[in-house]
């Protein structure tokens, strides 16, 4: 009896561990089920991981779907920790991946948006990853027209331009030595007066310096004065007495007496001075003439020079006087007028170099009509050298301007007259209108109103406008005549394209450079 009762009492404990262990259980996966579903994902990890329920094969960067790799880790491209890949999962990345390759077709980088490649890889600047340029981007930076109102933005519209560039010398003004006269005495004489009595004086052509007392003089006009006498009563012969007559004209013309100097000196029947008058208009320079001075056949006088023009001396060195011509225009300035500019061009380059400073002496001839530049004077000189010296005029169209012709006549593909671009001429753009990402020049294009496209350009060194002085950069490739830049504003829209991220979205089609059309 005994016996059969601690059997059933060990039956009744069994089955009550068997139903407590049961409800456990029941328990503990209610519990799991109400978790929330980070925490249900952590758990699915943390049992992938220990191998308790999946066993993960791969592994894969969030941001970089195409990094896997068989082992839990970070990634290469930016250090996040890799996460499991699901089944079913495997190929996905792979066809993102192709799918994005076909769309992209340029790549750039992100801190340096100038730098464009058909291909990833490095930014060459600053190592970083290029990233992909979508084909979808324009790269324009839209700015409404009441935002426009409030800021200064100016455009220009390109054209051909005559651009020089200058080479600085500097020099001394000498004077022209075609424009120096030396005035002689022609006979012997005394010098009775003196009109121009110092130096400097300003003199007319025409206007008498001195009158001498030469016997020489009256001798000969006492022997002109009785040969036409007895010429006219037919004393002697009259072919002698003319032909004596004759020579002593002859002698008196040679020492500077003039047809009507004659005339007057027969009728005035007494002593005659010669009068020496100057050969030019100028300043006199020299004088060596006194009141009561004998002076002797061929003498010096005087020295006029003419000052209206005036040599500037000038040193150029020797890596710039292959780009200068005799004829090329020169602007000169000096400390004593600084608020004027005198005008010129090269007259004369020397044939040989100066061993000892490496230069070439040139002549560069100066007007000076107010004779405010006197010799002596320390002056300033810009040589103007065209851009494009040797280029011939052509014909070009408005419309298309890829359109030239060497001709005038029609546009063949809009029927519009060509438009005469001269010899020299050089597609140019304002150096205001250039901003520089690095060492890259880029110019805002307005494509339309309040929509503006960075273009990357190809331009030379800068250069000056012949006719209104402004600087422009010679365009080479990446723009065409025609097309309106922002002048006044670029930084303005260069700033604002950066801050809205713009410019790092579209550098690819944005900077596509197409070749210019400039005359070679």
């Amino acid at each position: 009896m005994r016996r059969h009762f601690g059997l059933l009492v060990i039956g009744l404990l069994t089955l009550s561990l068997a139903l407590a262990g049961w409800q456990c259980s029941k328990e503990e996966g209610r519990g799991a089920t109400d978790k929330p579903p980070k925490a249900q994902e952590a758990t699915g990890a943390r049992q992938k991981m220990e191998g308790q329920t999946e066993v993960v094969e791969k592994w894969t960067c969030p941001m970089h779907p195409e990094v896997i790799s068989d082992e839990p880790g970070q990634c290469p491209e930016c250090n996040m920790d890799l996460v499991p890949m699901h089944e079913g999962q495997t190929h996905q990345p792979m066809e993102m991946d192709e799918k994005r390759g076909e769309e992209v077709k340029e790549w750039t980088c992100g801190m340096h948006p100038a730098i464009r490649s058909e291909e990833p890889g490095k930014c060459p600047i600053c190592n970083m990853d290029l990233v992909p340029v979508e084909t979808s981007e324009t790269g324009a930076l839209m700015i409404a027209p009441d935002k426009l109102a409030g800021v200064r933005v100016e455009r220009e519209e390109l054209s051909y331009l005559q651009l020089v560039r200058e080479i600085a010398t500097s020099g001394r003004i000498d004077y022209d030595e075609r424009r120096v006269r030396y005035v002689a005495s022609r006979v012997s004489g005394r010098v009775e007066r003196l009109f121009a009595d110092f130096v400097g004086i300003n003199v007319r052509e025409g206007e008498p310096l001195l009158e001498i007392y030469s016997p020489d003089l009256i001798a000969t006009l006492e022997e002109l004065k009785r040969a036409l006498e007895a010429s006219e009563l037919g004393i002697g012969r009259t072919s002698h007495m003319t032909a004596l007559a004759e020579a002593a004209r002859s002698r008196l013309l040679l020492w500077g007496l003039s047809e009507s100097d004659i005339t007057e000196a027969l009728e005035s029947g007494g002593a005659y001075e010669l009068t020496i008058r100057s050969p030019i208009a100028g300043t006199v320079i020299g004088k060596s003439a006194v009141e009561g001075k004998y002076v002797r056949e061929g003498e010096k006088l005087y020295v006029v020079a003419d000052l209206s023009v005036v040599w500037l001396i000038a040193d150029v060195f020797e890596e710039d006087v292959g780009k200068i011509q005799i004829g090329d225009e020169v602007i000169a300035t000096t400390r004593a007028f600084p608020n004027q500019t005198f005008h010129g061009n090269v007259a004369f380059i020397d044939p040989y170099v100066d061993e000892r400073t490496r230069s070439v002496r040139v002549r560069l001839e100066i007007h000076n009509p107010d004779l405010k530049l006197k010799p002596g004077m320390f002056v300033e000189a810009r040589i103007k050298v065209p851009v494009n010296r040797y280029a011939v005029t052509f014909w070009t169209c408005p419309m298309p301007p890829g359109v030239k012709d060497a001709k005038p006549g029609e546009c063949p593909e809009c029927g519009m007259f060509l438009e005469e671009v001269p010899g020299g001429g050089v597609l140019a753009v304002p150096s205001k209108a250039v901003v520089f990402w690095g060492d890259v020049p880029v110019v805002y294009v307005e494509r339309k109103p309040g929509e503006f496209v960075p273009r990357q350009v190809e331009i030379d060194p800068v250069a000056v406008d012949g006719q209104t002085r402004g600087d422009y950069y010679p365009v080479l490739a990446g723009l065409m005549p025609g097309e309106r830049v922002v002048t006044e504003g670029s930084f303005l829209i260069n700033s604002q394209a950066r801050l809205t991220g713009t410019a790092a979205s579209a550098y690819g089609g944005a900077l596509k450079v197409e070749p210019s059309q400039e005359p070679r």
